[in-house]
């Protein structure tokens, strides 16, 4: 318990100092740690090159974005992707024009019902039961908003995954902190901002599997003991794991393949389905794939989460900053990896990331964005002289009733 208070007093001051590294970070022409972020915005808004100078100073200083900046960098990227529109209020006409058409084509009497309502209402609600970092954000109104904006991003763009529930939640947080709206305005514009992270950000399936498997071969060559204790612990964990924890196209390379098997493993149309996939479950690229496609969101807590989009926007979404990322989170979990066994392994990899302190995961990002080695890498709280090796011993929490299962939209 002291330990646990020394580490959140620590956390503390490391904001403290965050808030004041960044008042030192967004130096563009004047003193800015003296003005509101909304006139560093309307500051920088029309100067071209005061945007980068700032964008640089801020990407340099792996900072979390207040508010207003938030809104305006995260904004920048998504707005300039989208080409023959300037402006949140062009894009918005844009896409409503491309809505009403595809609701003709797909004879569709309102966009918030596409033809996948019904699965994307169980994804939601199957991605808020077995996700607890999201508890505190599961209420009837924030599950309705979901879907609706998810069903819009799917005629629109024709396809949808369970992962998009998750990549929505940033910018419901972000959007619902800006003046009130109607709600069918408010829908639209988190729909909006959601088709352009998909369109234009977010990582395609494939490339998602590349870049796990760019992390576990860094791991492999930079720390091979790391990798093999995570991967002879997998081989011998039980073979009864809820498959829902993971997004249905992340099994196997090909995605309608792993969607069946998902659904297998879920114990929905079993019948004449192929059999697992020797090493599918055995693989610490698996855990990866899900931290990626989730951009991390129900992977680390949510203040963690935001810090992380908020260096993805900073530098563009660039497909080497998720792995940084990914390589940061494991990192800073490896003591409590390097202690596990097979029998609480899984949980290791599904529990811990949502422990870990963002000063920590901040630390590490620095430490390998400077070029740092994997196996130097500054583990912070997770070190101590608690428990065995200097870990802390770990927790089981039963979180099997934490969450409610609310009724249909």
């Amino acid at each position: 318990m002291e330990r646990r208070k020394k580490n959140r007093e620590e956390e503390e001051d490391e904001d403290e100092e965050e808030e004041e590294e960044e008042e030192e970070s967004v130096q563009v022409a004047v003193n800015l740690s003296e003005v509101p972020s909304e006139a560093i915005v309307s500051l920088v808004s029309s100067d071209t090159g005061a945007r980068e100078r700032l964008r640089k100073r801020l990407k340099e200083n792996y900072v979390a974005l207040p508010p207003s900046l938030r809104l305006f960098l995260w904004w920048e990227v998504l707005g300039e992707r989208e080409e023959g529109v300037r402006g949140e209020g062009q894009v918005r006409e844009r896409l409503l024009s491309i809505l009403e058409r595809e609701m003709k084509r797909q004879r569709l009497r309102r966009a918030i019902e596409s033809k996948e309502w019904r699965v994307i209402d169980e994804a939601v609600i199957e991605v808020y039961d077995t996700t607890p970092l999201l508890a505190p954000l599961e209420s009837d109104s924030h599950l309705l908003q979901t879907a609706r904006a998810l069903n819009i991003i799917t005629v629109l763009s024709g396809k949808f995954s369970s992962s998009f529930v998750f990549s929505l939640v940033p910018l419901q947080l972000l959007l619902r902190r800006q003046e009130e709206e109607e709600d069918e305005a408010v829908v639209m514009r988190v729909a909006s901002w959601g088709y352009l992270l998909c369109r234009h950000c977010l990582l395609e399936i494939q490339e998602v599997f590349g870049v796990a498997e760019e992390v576990v071969r860094v791991v492999g060559m930079e720390d091979p003991a790391f990798l093999s204790h995570l991967r002879s612990c997998l081989a011998a964990q039980s073979p009864n794991l809820k498959v829902q924890v993971f997004p249905p196209e992340l099994l196997t390379r090909n995605a309608e393949a792993s969607r069946r098997l998902h659904a297998q493993l879920a114990g929905r149309g079993a019948r004449s389905l192929p059999p697992v996939p020797e090493g599918v479950f055995s693989e610490p690229s698996l855990f990866v794939r899900k931290w990626i496609s989730q951009v991390f969101v129900g992977v680390v807590e949510v203040r963690a989460a935001l810090w992380v989009w908020d260096q993805l926007f900073l530098d563009t979404w660039r497909r080497g900053t998720v792995k940084l990322l990914a390589l940061s989170l494991l990192a800073v979990i490896r003591p409590w990896v390097m202690r596990a066994s097979a029998d609480d392994i899984m949980k290791v990899l599904l529990e811990e990331p949502g422990r870990v302190y963002l000063g920590d995961l901040r630390r590490a990002f620095a430490h390998l964005a400077g070029g740092g080695r994997l196996r130097d890498t500054p583990t912070g709280s997770y070190m101590g002289d608690e428990g065995m090796g200097g870990v802390p011993s770990i927790q089981v929490v039963d979180t099997s009733d934490s969450l409610s299962r609310p009724d249909r939209f």
